[in-house]
C-alpha cells in the first residue's frame, strides 16, 4: 500500500537521524555559521534548499533501483559513481571554505562570485545524499521490490521526510555567525571537512 511504503520510508529516515545529522552538520553548519548577515529565516531557507537537493537524489535513486533492481547498489560502477559524487561534494565544501577563509585574496574570492557556487545548499544536498547509510540502503531495496513506481517513489519520499525532520533544525547555526570567532572556526572547518570528504570519495573510487 502507498501509505505503508511512505510510513516505512519515514521510519527508516528517522532511524538514520544520528548518521544524517552528523553528515549534514559537516556540510551545512560551517556554511550557515560563516555569514553574520544570515538570520534564522535565511538559515531555514538554506536548509530547505539542502533538503530539496537530497530529495532530488533520493527520487532519482528510487526510480533507478526500481528499474534495474537492488544488485546495482553493490556493483563496481555504483561505487565509482557514489565516490565521484562525494568527491564533488568535497570540492564544493572546499571552495566554500576557501572563499570564506581568504576573502581578501582575489583568486580565492572569485569562486564565490560564480552562479553555481551560490547554489551551494541545493548542490550540497544532492551530493551528500549519495552517501549510502544502512537505512537508505534498506529504503532503496524496498523501492526496488515495490509493486509499482508510485510505491517506490513513496518509499524514498518518506525517507526524505524523516531525514528532513532531523536536519532542518540545523538552521539555528546561523545564530553563531554573530561572533567573529565562530565565523573563523566555521571557515576553517569547511576546509577540513572538504578534505575529509575528498578522502572518503577517493577511497571509494580506487577500492
Amino acid at each position: 500500500m502507498f501509505l505503508g511504503d511512505l510510513t516505512t520510508g519515514l521510519l527508516l529516515g528517522l532511524s538514520s537521524g544520528v548518521y544524517c545529522l552528523g553528515s549534514c552538520t559537516l556540510v551545512m553548519v560551517p556554511h550557515l555559521a560563516s555569514d553574520p548577515g544570515w538570520g534564522f529565516a535565511a538559515g531555514l531557507r538554506k536548509m530547505v534548499e539542502f533538503s530539496a537537493g537530497r530529495l532530488a537524489t533520493y527520487f532519482v535513486a528510487g526510480v533507478l533501483v526500481f528499474w534495474v533492481g537492488p544488485t546495482v547498489l553493490s556493483s563496481r560502477g555504483a561505487r565509482v559513481l557514489i565516490g565521484a559524487a562525494i568527491v564533488a561534494l568535497a570540492v564544493l565544501v572546499l571552495l566554500q571554505g576557501v572563499v570564506r577563509s581568504f576573502p581578501a585574496v582575489p583568486c580565492c574570492a572569485r569562486p564565490g562570485e560564480t552562479a553555481w557556487l551560490r547554489k551551494y545548499p541545493f548542490l550540497a544536498g544532492m551530493f551528500s545524499a549519495a552517501q549510502l547509510c544502512p537505512p537508505l540502503l534498506l529504503c532503496l531495496t524496498q523501492a526496488a521490490s515495490a509493486e509499482g513506481l508510485v510505491r517506490a517513489i513513496a518509499s524514498t519520499s518518506g525517507f526524505f521526510l524523516g531525514t528532513a525532520a532531523v536536519s532542518l533544525p540545523l538552521a539555528v547555526a546561523c545564530a553563531g555567525a554573530k561572533w567573529p570567532g565562530v565565523r573563523a572556526t566555521a571557515a576553517v572547518a569547511s576546509l577540513f571537512c572538504g578534505l575529509w570528504f575528498a578522502a572518503v570519495g577517493a577511497a571509494m573510487i580506487v577500492a
